[in-house]
């Protein structure tokens, strides 16, 4: 009951930063900055070096991104509990600062590495042997002490799977958009693991390369809103009314973006304040 933890370090700026959408006092949005600050200190920021024969290290696996549950725990997780991180998206949009964006984005991206699929099984521990995860399982230990061995050695995994960890995914899929454009500022940012490279912009219209270097389709919620847009709430549910790009595997397309929120590529239109796919 004493260990400090992240997940009452998050939660305080989603907290602060939805008060200030609220009701616009200076004083949360300087709240929800400084405890920002504080809540980046429990995200890895490098990839440690899982040891070569263990589950992760024969994976590859990065740990740019986990995230520390708590300091009683010697291991980190992959995401936040129990949380996308869209009030960093928010912070964002209310500062300009995109270093809000970068903590998000290494925290969206990690976590699906660590999601057990079919057609590539995480490796799990369990009464000493190795045995495939199930598809879906997400399990919350980044290992990278070895405070449970010989239990669980750095690296590997128990053989279960954590309900919050999937939660997290799930909410990271719904609540943060894979693609963000401003094209009065020619800015665009990447949540998903697609690229974008802007390569004109005029006025308040950016062109914008997409490329998937991923052998997966690619199915990119859009988020697009002029600079000044961004003095407004976001919502709750903004990412599910955005419109989606879809790219297949090894994809690369140009798409125009402008002011009033239209694509070239007749994704979706804006109307009422309201995306229409």
């Amino acid at each position: 009951m004493q260990a400090p933890d992240s997940e009452s370090s998050y939660a305080l700026i989603e907290s602060f930063i939805v008060l200030y959408e609220m009701t616009g006092k200076d004083e949360w949005l300087l709240a929800a900055r400084e405890q920002a600050a504080q809540f980046a200190t429990w995200i890895v920021s490098y990839d440690y070096r899982f040891p070569e024969k263990s589950t992760f290290g024969r994976l590859g696996m990065r740990a740019t991104g986990t995230c520390w549950a708590n300091g009683q725990n010697r291991h980190s997780t992959p995401g936040i509990c129990t949380g996308s991180g869209d009030a960093l998206l928010r912070l964002y949009r209310a500062t300009g600062q995109v270093v809000y964006l970068e903590l998000l984005r290494d925290i969206a991206q990690t976590s699906p590495q660590y999601l057990s699929r079919a057609d590539r099984p995480l490796q799990a521990m369990d009464h000493g042997k190795l045995i495939d995860q199930k598809p879906g399982w997400i399990m919350e230990r980044v290992q990278m002490s070895d405070w449970e061995t010989p239990y669980l050695p750095i690296g590997e995994l128990y053989h279960s799977s954590s309900s919050w960890c999937e939660a997290a995914l799930m909410l990271s899929s719904t609540e943060i958009p894979g693609l963000y454009v401003q094209p009065d500022t020619g800015f665009a940012w990447t949540f998903d693991h697609i690229d974008a490279q802007v390569l004109t912009h005029s006025g308040d219209t950016v062109t914008v390369r997409l490329t998937n270097r991923t052998p997966f389709p690619a199915r990119v919620h859009t988020l697009v809103e002029s600079s000044t847009d961004t003095h407004r709430p976001l919502g709750f549910t903004a990412i599910a009314e955005c419109p989606m790009i879809e790219l297949a595997a090894a994809e690369t397309r140009e798409v125009a973006f402008d002011a009033r929120h239209r694509l070239s590529a007749a994704v979706g239109s804006h109307s009422s304040g309201r995306w229409q796919s």
